[in-house]
């Protein structure tokens, strides 16, 4: 686990379905399922298989299923890679540096910073998070 991310609370199977018997006892006609039920029945097939979390919340396997895969999907996107820095000679002998960054979209972004050397960059980049 990263040092900025906060450890997911787990979610009880039994709690979740107390909240879904209480939606489905006050819901009006054919209510759609809120999609904060949604999230925590895939929150519960972190620890559950799929099938179980399905039959005992009594929901559709395989709607569960495409949320499930959607939600991993999505988690992929958002993890970004290793970026190495690298330094040719030029910008070690003037102190300065460029970094250049692509997405997998093919958006691009240069930036040269004369003169900032190492602690340099690092004050912009820890400025630049902070944001």
């Amino acid at each position: 686990m990263k040092a900025t991310e906060m450890p997911k609370k787990r979610v009880s199977l039994d709690r979740v379905l107390g909240r879904f018997v209480q939606w489905r006892r006050n819901r009006v006609g054919s209510e759609r399922i809120p999609e904060s039920l949604w999230r925590s029945a895939v929150d519960l097939t972190l620890e559950h298989p799929i099938s179980r979390v399905s039959r005992e919340l009594r929901l559709d396997y395989y709607e569960l299923k495409e949320r499930v895969n959607g939600h991993q999907a999505k988690s992929r996107k958002v993890a970004s890679p290793f970026v190495e820095l690298q330094m040719d000679e030029t910008q070690r002998s003037s102190g300065g540096a460029v970094i250049e960054m692509e997405d997998g979209s093919g958006r691009r972004v240069k930036i040269a910073l004369p003169q900032a050397g190492v602690s340099g960059l690092l004050e912009w980049a820890s400025r630049l998070w902070e944001r």
